[in-house]
């Protein structure tokens, strides 16, 4: 499901007029569900063995037209950018929901760790520390949670207690059932 919301416009990037129109796209897509198999080497023929585990993944998208409405003074992961701006949008509840989904659960397929290491990483980045990987994996390293047993969903495949290494996939973290009804109450918002 996919829907797009017109929020008005807002002062932006000249505070002075109100000029560019705001709209978000917001999507509950299901991912996975990919037939897998196996190839003998000898002979080439194909064997299915099964499909991917299937999960939904929430992404929010914004954009800020110009005052043609023809191209984007800003898009894409803005959503911080417009939220200060949000007295002046048009249904600013709606927009504020949108908005705290998209920070808690935007391509939630898309982790490179399992939720401990993440949180980790939080912490060592509100210790005053800057985001880069080699520097993420160093740290936990040091801390013995650079690779840890995993029990859960990632792209293509669920791992069971199994060794993970930080960055080596991507991690799914499932939308709670309270998410997905939020999701699609957005959803099926009428204007």
């Amino acid at each position: 499901m996919k829907k797009t919301f017109d929020f008005g416009k807002i002062a932006y990037p000249n505070p002075k007029r109100r000029a560019n129109r705001v709209t978000v796209e917001v999507e509950l897509r299901k991912c996975g569900g990919e037939t897998t198999y196996t190839i003998d080497r000898a002979t080439g023929v194909k064997t299915v063995t099964g499909k991917t585990p299937e999960y939904l993944e929430f992404s929010a998208c914004a954009y800020v037209w110009n005052q043609c409405n023809t191209d984007c003074v800003a898009c894409g992961q803005c959503l911080d950018t417009i939220a200060k701006h949000a007295r002046q949008l048009r249904n600013r509840d709606l927009f504020m929901e949108i908005y705290d989904l998209w920070k808690t659960y935007h391509l939630n397929g898309m982790n490179a760790g399992t939720p401990e290491q993440e949180a980790a990483i939080k912490a060592w980045k509100e210790a005053g520390n800057r985001y880069d990987y080699d520097a993420a994996c160093d740290y936990l390293k040091s801390i013995g949670l650079y690779e840890v047993n995993y029990t859960g969903l990632a792209h293509g495949r669920r791992f069971d207690n199994e060794p993970y290494k930080y960055g080596h996939g991507w991690i799914v973290n499932e939308l709670p059932a309270e998410a997905v009804n939020r999701i699609e109450a957005v959803l099926n918002y009428v204007d």
